[in-house]
């Protein structure tokens, strides 16, 4: 399923920004204190750690990418997490 939305982060938790499989995305960091942790899956399953993770800062964002082009090494991944120590508010557009 589509979406266009902004997910709040709680801090310190694994969050899926993805609600359904995805293959192109859409991520603007529109606030936090820090970086966020991005993370994609092989399905709905929450990574258990932060391996692997790009990190992002405020304002910066990733525009209309296919998630295999951001993590090319990470088999057909289909979902994407967010993690920020003190939480944060993320912008996710994906098909």
């Amino acid at each position: 399923m589509a979406q266009n939305t902004t997910v709040t982060i709680p801090p310190r938790v694994w969050t899926q920004l993805t609600d359904a499989n995805a293959t192109n995305v859409t991520v603007q960091v529109n606030n936090v204190n820090g970086n966020v942790l991005l993370t994609a899956t092989i399905g709905a399953v929450a990574p258990t750690t932060e391996l692997g993770s790009l990190r992002l800062g405020q304002g910066q964002y990733i525009i209309n990418t296919a998630l295999q082009s951001i993590f090319p090494g990470a088999g057909a991944v289909t979902r994407l997490y967010a993690y920020a120590e003190q939480g944060a508010e993320i912008l996710i557009s994906h098909a």
